[in-house]
């Protein structure tokens, strides 16, 4: 970071800004426009969408830790356009970190950016996915230790945080986070009537993939028409090979060309820009640290696989 001369303008990215803006504002300028920004000598500033979306969080939630699961895979391949699928088993974070990816896009460009967050019935998505966005969303916006201007009007009833502030019924919808269920009333619907929906930046995240009809992922044709800024995330544990969340993480040579592993691992999918992450229970960050030290509490460790091993065998 440099000071001109005059010392009311600073430059940090390659970018000058004025004296007094918050590194929070400058992630969120970057992460707004994708990580890059390109001046007026066609030279692109910015570390990438990745870097700036990692830094972000850790102003807006500074007590989450980080890992190398976090960190070098998850939010990197989530950062990138496209179809991933991430499946692995509970106690992972998948929920967690998607939310937390989600809110971090819509913050940054409200005005621009659709999310839908879905899982199979309502009770499994206020339970899961739609508590991690408002969870989140309610700490990073504490007026006493968060930051209360970031944009977002929640309505916890509609499953909806919207960038319209407006009381009015019929705000805009297009603006903001989603959460859908694929199954209403016994029936199973797809998430045509959301996706169709057009907007600058579109992500998708389907929480409990495994469970959906094969159609739910059918429907994702006219969300990939931006194909640039279209983000569709996949996620589930995956006890077989004949489900949606699998269809989303075939690999490209089929299941018979992708080897066994004992490491957490990305590898590419057959699908147009996708690729699926696979968590290894044992490969677990806890896992990095001596034998009755888990240091991080809401992942997968020793304990909890000797639990299951003990009651299941």
């Amino acid at each position: 970071m440099s000071v001109t001369r005059n010392d009311r303008s600073f430059t940090k990215y390659g970018v000058r800004w004025p004296k007094g803006t918050p590194d929070i504002s400058i992630h969120m300028f970057f992460i707004a426009n994708m990580g890059y920004w390109t001046d007026v000598h066609g030279v692109k500033q910015g570390m990438g969408l990745a870097h700036h979306v990692i830094e972000f969080q850790k102003i807006v939630w500074p007590e989450d830790k980080w890992h190398r699961w976090n960190r070098d895979l998850i939010i990197p391949e989530m950062c990138k356009p496209g179809r991933l699928a991430l499946f692995g088993p509970s106690s992972t974070e998948k929920s967690h970190q998607f939310a937390k990816w989600a809110l971090t896009m819509f913050y940054a460009k409200p005005n621009g950016t659709t999310v839908i967050v879905s899982s199979t019935t309502n009770q499994s998505l206020e339970r899961r996915i739609w508590d991690e966005v408002v969870q989140l969303h309610k700490r990073a916006t504490n007026k006493d230790k968060g930051y209360p201007d970031l944009p977002g009007t929640m309505i916890e009833s509609k499953h909806m945080l919207l960038a319209d502030e407006s009381d009015a019924d019929n705000r805009s919808k297009k603006n903001g986070i989603v959460g859908v269920a694929c199954k209403s009333g016994g029936t199973w619907q797809g998430l045509q009537e959301f996706i169709g929906l057009k907007n600058e930046v579109v992500i998708l995240g389907a929480d409990e993939m495994q469970f959906v009809p094969m159609g739910v992922l059918d429907s994702l044709a006219n969300l990939e028409s931006n194909v640039d800024r279209c983000f569709a995330v996949f996620m589930g544990n995956l006890p077989d090979t004949n489900n949606p969340l699998a269809k989303a993480a075939e690999p490209k040579g089929g299941w018979e060309s992708l080897p066994d592993t004992t490491v957490s691992r990305v590898y590419k999918t057959r699908w147009f820009n996708g690729r699926a992450i696979q968590l290894i229970a044992t490969d677990s960050p806890n896992f990095d640290y001596p034998e009755g030290e888990e240091p991080f509490k809401h992942l997968i460790g020793r304990k909890y696989i000797e639990q299951c091993a003990y009651n299941y065998g």
